[in-house]
């Protein structure tokens, strides 16, 4: 999969943004895993991800720092007068069509920007099967952090350190916000949550899972009897 070329821009909609990923692919890769890992479809569901959390990162630099990377050239360009105009190549867009461009479609951060940015981080870096499945479980369970990372120091360490949610860290679950599968996987909220709860429904593993599926529950404010 080519990254870096983004695609050319036309009147009508000059941004592009990654599709969210289908729950069967991850489905098909978690059923593998138990049985004969699939490789082939780690790196489709993997890069996949990294793309979406591409365009994740990108709406949301954009929004907050009202700078644009130029879909037509990369040139950063920032906005002036409500316009993004790019001097290298002619782009050009209004900062009303950018923000129509995300809407409803769940690819703004907020607090969770770090995890979206350590996923890219791994899962390029990954060497193995193990490294990249590890790096794609990571984000489709981890949360938005309620405390927000900007009041954190402003390095590679601050996303870093950022706390994934784990069984054992349940006493931090007050600070937990919204799952990011939601930025990330086909489907509404409700949806998502009932998917990644069925996918983390392993034998052996119940106890952690009924800790997580508390955890998951009392974040997004739903009946944990659902």
């Amino acid at each position: 999969m080519n990254l870096k070329n983004p695609p050319s821009a036309h009147k009508e909609n000059p941004f592009r943004w990654a599709d969210k990923v289908p729950c069967e692919w991850i489905s098909a890769l978690y059923a593998a895993d138990r049985t004969i890992p699939d490789e082939s479809l780690c790196d489709r569901v993997g890069w996949a991800l990294y793309a979406r959390c591409d365009s994740i990162i990108r709406v949301s630099e954009t929004y907050e720092t009202k700078v644009l990377s130029c879909p037509g050239c990369g040139r950063r360009i920032p906005l002036s007068d409500g316009i993004f105009t790019c001097p290298e190549c002619g782009f050009s867009a209004a900062w009303e069509h950018f923000c129509t461009s995300y809407k409803g479609k769940s690819l703004y951060a907020a607090n969770a920007l770090p995890v979206f940015r350590r996923y890219q981080l791994k899962f390029s870096r990954a060497g193995t099967y193990g490294e990249k499945m590890c790096a794609i479980d990571t984000v489709i369970h981890s949360f938005h952090i309620l405390l927000s990372y900007r009041e954190a120091k402003a390095s590679d360490d601050a996303v870093s350190s950022q706390t994934v949610w784990s069984p054992e860290t349940e006493s931090l679950s007050p600070r937990l916000g919204r799952s990011t599968g939601v930025n990330l996987l086909d489907g509404s909220l409700s949806e998502v949550l009932r998917f990644l709860d069925a996918l983390s429904a392993r034998p052996g593993t119940e106890d952690a899972y009924a800790v997580w599926k508390r955890a998951l529950h009392r974040s997004n404010g739903m009946d944990e009897r659902n």
